[in-house]
């Protein structure tokens, strides 16, 4: 599982992967800054007498389901969520985590998420996010590509607004009308592929954008990579 570090100082460690190794440069394997976790004798906690560690996990319905319909990695959390130790292998000693906290999201609609151990979830406080509406999506999209377009043409420039709408009218489109079937079991389109289609466009050089006609292209060249090369079926188009 991987994850993200931060504490309440405002001390950003970055992605972090939980291991049984007691060394601190192996629990941050990722990290420029693998001092901000301290060991102390059998305890494991962050640096600092007020700092707090707090460990994201990211798509925790997406865990792995062995042959038994068992999730041991959600199974080990939970036991470290209700224990707050683990066994180390090496030092043959109990190790334990202090002022630590874990925080994860899931997509509770998707069909792994039927999966999920109600033990582990039993663990956490649940907290619902309802998806963004289409304004909501336009605002944002519309956030991003201003980032990027600061060296843009002002001509092309002004095609933000209508290149928002428009990727939100075909990511609306596909998810309304594309649903998964047990031969199209890929046709899972969600907000991903509009911001994948909003980094790789910003991610062009500006001496490309010389007009209106090139960011259309652009744009039709992105909504095939990520949409219709998924498509199997001609009537889908």
């Amino acid at each position: 599982m991987t994850s993200t570090v931060t504490f309440e100082n405002g001390t950003k460690v970055g992605d972090t992967k939980l291991t049984d190794a007691p060394k601190e440069p192996a629990l941050l394997t990722s990290s420029s800054d693998a001092t901000a976790i301290k060991i102390e004798g059998s305890k494991m906690k962050p640096h600092g007498k007020d700092s707090h560690l707090v460990i994201y996990l990211e798509d925790l319905h997406m865990t792995w389901v062995d042959s038994t319909d068992d999730q041991p990695a959600l199974e080990a959390l939970r036991d470290m969520i209700v224990a707050k130790e683990w066994y180390s292998q090496e030092k043959k000693a109990m190790r334990k985590l202090v002022n630590t906290n874990f925080i994860t999201c899931f997509d509770s609609i998707s069909e792994q998420t039927e999966f999920m151990s109600l033990r582990t979830l039993a663990k956490f406080f649940v907290v619902g996010v309802n998806a963004y509406d289409a304004e909501t999506s336009r605002g944002i999209f519309t956030q991003l590509f201003e980032l990027a377009s600061q060296e843009w043409p002002s001509g092309v420039s002004a095609t933000i607004p209508k290149l928002s709408k428009a990727i939100m009218q075909l990511y609306t489109t596909c998810f309304e009308h594309l649903k998964p079937t047990p031969i199209k079991v890929h046709y899972t389109f969600n907000h991903r592929e509009c911001f994948k289609m909003i980094t790789a466009i910003c991610k062009i050089e500006s001496s490309y954008l010389k007009s209106e006609v090139n960011m259309m292209k652009l744009f039709y060249h992105e909504a095939m990579r990520q949409y219709a090369d998924k498509i199997l079926m001609k009537h889908d188009l």
